[in-house]
């Protein structure tokens, strides 16, 4: 497959070769999908602090709760 592709452009294995390391790490994808990955990487981080802030809150109980771990205050813990 990759040899017919090179020798349909009429190039040589390795000019095909240096053409694909050279834009292999070019995005091509339109403004609607990069506008869905940031969406998507924002959800996620904020799914990430809200599960950090419920096992906070769910850990506040007993006589050293684990939101005792860290240095600032957590009102919950009061």
């Amino acid at each position: 497959m990759r040899k017919q592709v090179a020798d349909d452009l009429g190039v040589g294995m390795s000019t095909r070769n240096k053409w694909i390391t050279a834009h292999r790490d070019t995005d091509v994808v339109s403004k609607e999908d990069l506008s869905l990955a940031q969406e998507n990487d924002r959800l996620r981080r904020e799914v990430r602090i809200l599960k950090e802030e419920r096992d906070i809150l769910k850990n506040c109980s007993g006589p050293l709760p684990a939101c005792a771990r860290y240095k600032q205050p957590v009102l919950c813990c009061g």
